[in-house]
């Protein structure tokens, strides 16, 4: 009866040794492609999310154009003991023609328009103007958009009144300032 017993707690001890090797390599695994799924992550044009459980991942949030979405997922299946990737990214619109504008009244900056990512609407939150909240999230931004329009509201900024649109690729600037000296030429602006 003692050698049943010993060899019952023999066979117990083992067994959960093994069960606890086995959960350790089981977190060790999860961690890897956690930390493989957040660099890809890391590399979205937007703040994309990439959540792991198991060997399995799941992403959420924007993405840009179709191009990013698949080169995200291919990126995310190519991880080294992932075995599934669940894909909750939404594709964001394209607003064509791209179009952002500001008006400055009052010493007030009104902003109304796309915005081409979360970075960009909070680095206008934080510099004073209004309606940053307001812009609409959207792809499609040309070439040097985000150049274009911080020159474009720099000038405004400078002035008593007026307003500055980027629609397309075009930019307009026209208002009011205090005195000729601080008037520029004028300046019909074109991106490529």
């Amino acid at each position: 009866m003692q050698k049943v017993i010993g060899g019952v707690i023999l066979i117990a001890a083992v067994g959960g040794f093994v069960l606890w090797r086995v959960s350790e390599r089981a977190k060790g695994v999860q961690a890897a492609i956690s930390e493989r799924a957040q660099s890809v992550a890391e590399n979205a044009v937007h703040n994309v999310q990439a959540e792991v459980s198991g060997r399995d991942i799941r992403i959420s949030g924007f993405a840009d154009t179709e191009a990013e979405r698949d080169a995200l997922l291919g990126a995310l299946n190519g991880i080294e003991g992932a075995r599934g990737v669940t894909d909750d990214l939404t594709l964001l619109p394209i607003a064509k023609p791209y179009m952002i504008a500001a008006t400055r009244k009052g010493g007030q900056t009104l902003l109304q328009g796309n915005v081409p990512t979360e970075d960009l609407r909070a680095v206008f939150a934080n510099s004073g103007v209004s309606g940053a909240e307001g812009l609409t999230l959207a792809s499609g931004a040309p070439e040097l958009w985000e150049k274009a329009i911080g020159a474009g509201l720099k000038a405004l900024s400078q002035m008593e009144e007026g307003s500055v649109s980027l629609n397309g690729a075009t930019l307009r600037l026209t208002g009011l300032v205090d005195e000729p000296s601080a008037r520029g030429p004028p300046c019909f602006c074109y991106f490529a």
